[in-house]
């Protein structure tokens, strides 16, 4: 409040008791209206995500994120490589000849491994139990 800098008891003095009640009548009506702005803006606040409302009672109309500027470079990703398994075949695939033809290479070298994992098709254990029944050979004669 910047006006009750200029408010000092010599102008409280000098100002007459009806103007000093109108003043004071002035200030808590503002503080009453200032508490209701608050309540009315913290209601206006609320979605789906911070009271009990359901979503479809969401705006649909609410502002988009910002995108993000095209001129700033993206972020990498940390992360880990997948460790290579151990091989049950190998192939080898070489380059054919060159541009001009040569099929010779001078020392050729892998630069990138691929893997093909296969899951193999699950066998079945099947066992048999085998339920006899019979009489008692006493109680039969």
């Amino acid at each position: 409040m910047a006006s009750a800098k200029l408010i000092t008891p010599e102008v409280v003095r000098h100002t007459p008791w009806p103007m000093l009640g109108f003043v004071h009548e002035l200030t808590v009506e503002n503080r009453k209206l200032r508490l209701e702005i608050e309540a009315l803006q913290a209601k206006l606040n609320q979605n789906s995500a911070n009271s009990n409302k359901p979503p479809s009672s969401d705006s649909p109309f609410k502002p988009r994120a910002k995108k993000t500027n095209k001129t700033e470079p993206r972020k990498k990703r940390i992360g880990v490589r997948q460790q290579c398994l151990r091989p049950t075949e190998i192939t080898e695939l070489h380059p054919g000849p060159c541009a001009c033809g040569c099929p010779d290479l001078i020392d050729p070298e892998p630069y990138y491994i691929h893997q093909h994992i296969e899951i193999p098709e699950p066998r079945l254990d099947v066992e048999h139990i085998i339920l006899y029944q019979g009489r008692c050979s006493v109680s039969a004669q």
